[in-house]
């Protein structure tokens, strides 16, 4: 893995230096000259460059400026937003050999969201220390320690800390594992609880934290740090606010922007952009339609309504086709019938509309109907429901932002259509029973050739 070309040799080739850049490097001398940083060692930068593979990590260097200020001895507490993939963790476990090679007295303590993840980062640290010679008198995946008396825990979420001192730095590196960890108030709760009763008590006077991550929702860590105060917040957007690419040699800014189209907006300016949305932003853009039909494969997605009262959610059928890319939405069928009318109403309408064959996100309380699908002529490929219903989305959600599911003009039922999509979050909608009808359609045309579908 390259962090692209070292910055120190930019001007020797002649090329322009950017003036954040100088600057950069005007307050590095300076802390030079104050005795901050040894001009004799490497900074962080560099130190990271003489890893088999790896250049300067120049696109983090907000990042590594912070460990620098650790490394003199300057208490740090900072928050730092990053995109994926980007080199974050990288960077912080070198930062690790590379603070323990200039104090190898001082604790450090490093977390992430599971054991079995610090363990693998423990193995890449270690990897690293020695390829640049680091003294340990231990060495396992959950502690270093050096001749010094210093070292590194690693350790979890949640995980133990206790006995384990740390007056150099707390790295929490991605304390929240994805997006369905980042919508749990219960895991939300249980990260800050952690570093509240944990990591912070563990910290002596002139230790540091720093929390770094890839954001998901407002209320993660870094959300309620930035809201109690007392923290530097540092944002490192994928795409910058002059529209360049923050990594241009690994991340260029085409390649960004087709990340772009293949993620759900909320996605894409929490994760890419550091920007986190509120609970309830929608989920579809707006609409794409068409005038006629191109030839193509047919299937219809269908969703049940199971239960016997008359306000419970609604049963839908969809109707679509696959020409290429793009999926043209044909036709819709959407009524509210109890179970017991399901053979005597319901049925005849889907047979009716072409749909012998149907695709059906369900749950257990909801085989019964596929079985009385299947006795009436209606074949059906029953895909269990293991995730929720937003996960179920995000595939045809993305296709559908980036133009590619289109509606009939003028069709009748469009507008309601339009309703119950336009206004999908994926948390407590009132109705989201053509959403899942929907997510069945374009699995049923998209993904039937990769994903197993059991036969009822």
């Amino acid at each position: 893995m390259s962090f692209g070309p070292p910055c120190a040799s930019m001007a020797s080739r002649g090329e322009p230096v950017d003036v954040a850049d100088l600057a950069r490097e005007g307050v590095r001398r300076e802390a030079i000259a104050r005795g901050m940083l040894d001009a004799g060692r490497p900074s962080l930068p560099a130190f990271v460059a003489r890893s088999p593979g790896l250049d300067e990590p120049r696109h983090l260097r907000d990042l590594t400026s912070v460990f620098e200020r650790v490394d003199a001895s300057d208490p740090v507490r900072a928050l730092v937003s990053t995109p994926p993939q980007h080199g974050k963790s990288l960077a912080c476990l070198h930062a690790l050999v590379w603070l323990l090679k200039r104090h190898p007295e001082r604790r450090h303590a490093y977390v992430t969201y599971a054991q079995a993840f610090t363990q693998e980062q423990s193995a890449i640290a270690a990897r690293i220390a020695q390829q640049h010679h680091l003294e340990l008198d231990r060495c396992t995946l959950n502690q270093w320690t050096t001749p010094e008396g210093g070292g590194v825990t690693f350790t979890s979420r949640g995980g133990p800390l206790s006995g384990k001192p740390v007056d150099g730095v707390v790295i929490a590196d991605d304390l929240l594992k994805d997006r369905e960890e980042a919508n749990s108030q219960l895991v939300r709760d249980k990260a800050m609880g952690w570093l509240s009763g944990v990591a912070f008590t563990r910290m002596h006077p002139g230790a540091s934290v720093v929390i770094v991550a890839t954001r998901w929702h407002l209320d993660d860590p870094i959300g309620r740090l930035i809201e109690a105060g007392g923290y530097e917040y540092i944002k490192l957007p994928a795409i910058t606010d002059e529209g360049e690419a923050l990594w241009p040699e690994r991340r260029p800014l085409a390649w960004l922007r087709q990340q772009q189209a293949h993620v759900l907006p909320a996605d894409w300016s929490a994760m890419y952009l550091c920007e986190p949305i509120a609970d309830g932003a929608r989920v579809f853009g707006p609409s794409a339609y068409y005038d006629a039909a191109p030839p193509g494969r047919d299937a219809h997605g269908f969703d049940a309504a199971y239960t016997r009262s008359t306000s419970s959610d609604w049963t839908v059928t969809l109707s679509g086709r696959r020409s290429g890319d793009q999926l043209f939405i044909t036709n819709m069928l959407r009524r509210r019938v109890p179970a017991e009318q399901y053979a005597n109403e319901y049925v005849p309408l889907m047979l009716a509309a072409g749909a012998r064959e149907v695709t059906f996100f369900g749950t257990a309380p909801e085989r019964g109907i596929s079985s009385l699908l299947s006795a009436h002529g209606v074949t059906v490929n029953f895909e269990t429901a293991t995730t929720d219903k937003l996960a179920r989305a995000i595939p045809v959600a993305t296709a559908w932002n980036r133009g590619e599911v289109l509606l009939p003009r003028d069709a009748p039922w469009v507008p309601q259509f339009e309703a119950e999509v336009s206004t999908f979050t994926g948390h407590a909608d009132a109705h989201d029973d053509i959403v899942d009808a929907l997510a069945a359609l374009h699995h049923a045309l998209f993904a039937r050739a990769t994903v197993r579908i059991r036969r009822l």
